[in-house]
């Protein structure tokens, strides 16, 4: 089925919580490690999952037009109601951990399934409102991004529209788009600033009401790292700086070599070859007939 023929229906939020519930109930009644797997099974591979596939189809076609009212509607419900859900998976979840079969469900879906399941434990309905509140301001964004308008030239782009023209080969042009595009951000600042310090401060919020210090460490265990934190990633950002960052550099003088320019600037960044920077060897229908037939030719273990 092509993505614009997959159908959308909003799901009763009624529905939904009653189905949550029956889940957790079956999971806290069962009698054998088997039946337990079966039924975790089932809710992962059919309800989550398809509940899932719904969310995300509304979110795709709401960021393919922000102005599309049906799912502008629809990505508002979500906003909203996602946290909810995200709480009632938190139940699930707990249920799984608590259970008295939680050794035997270990051989069988492996120590790393309940690392991962234990992160999501950090939440709780205290999250909900700053969850959506969050979303409120990430849409937010979004819509600025989404909805740009950059004059320039005689012409008006999008953002995303934009890209090509900072590649171009003339420096004088390159400057005057990069300038154009700086302007935009320019011009939208105190909407930018503004989400931005919202967003620190629910999510600091957040934080704290879940028993953190800050988001930094709440957002490790949401993001499920169960192998690194904050001491690793410190050890990482001190490797980048003495080994990757005098390589960028040497790459820059080389680019600035290849492009014949004395004074390399952010403007040139973008542009690989005087010539110009590499294009895609055919159309849309090319690229994406050669990409399909590249994942079909993948072996089933890749």
């Amino acid at each position: 089925m092509k993505f614009n023929d997959m159908p959308y229906q909003r799901p009763d939020m009624k529905d939904v919580k009653s189905h949550f519930e029956k889940v957790k109930n079956d999971i806290l009644n069962a009698t054998s490690a088997k039946q337990l797997a079966q039924v975790i099974l089932d809710y992962e591979n059919n309800f989550s999952k398809d509940l899932n596939t719904t969310i995300s189809l509304s979110h795709v076609r709401y960021t393919i037009n922000t102005l599309d009212e049906f799912y502008e509607k629809e990505n508002e419900f979500w906003d909203e109601n996602s946290p909810i859900i995200e709480n009632l998976t938190v139940e699930v979840a707990k249920a799984i951990n608590s259970s008295k079969f939680k050794e035997d469900l270990k051989k069988e879906f492996g120590e790393h399934y309940f690392k991962l399941l234990e992160c999501s434990l950090v939440l709780n309905e205290k999250a909900i409102p700053y969850m959506q509140k969050e979303n409120e301001l990430v849409t937010k964004y979004s819509k600025i991004i989404a909805n740009s308008k950059i004059e320039f030239r005689g012409k008006t782009y999008t953002l995303s529209q934009f890209t090509p023209l900072l590649q171009n080969i003339d420096r004088e042009f390159r400057k005057e788009a990069f300038a154009a595009r700086t302007k935009f951000f320019e011009d939208n600042q105190d909407d930018f600033d503004s989400i931005y310090d919202d967003l620190v401060h629910t999510r600091t919020a957040m934080a704290k009401a879940l028993g953190y210090d800050n988001f930094v460490q709440l957002q490790y265990k949401l993001l499920k790292r169960t192998d690194y934190d904050h001491n690793d990633i410190a050890k990482y950002r001190e490797k980048i700086l003495k080994t990757f960052t005098p390589l960028s550099v040497k790459l820059r003088q080389e680019q600035a070599k290849t492009l014949g320019i004395d004074d390399f600037k952010f403007y040139d960044k973008a542009l690989d070859f005087k010539d110009g920077n590499s294009k895609p060897n055919g159309d849309c229908d090319f690229i994406v007939s050669n990409a399909q037939k590249m994942y079909r030719e993948l072996s089933e273990e890749t």
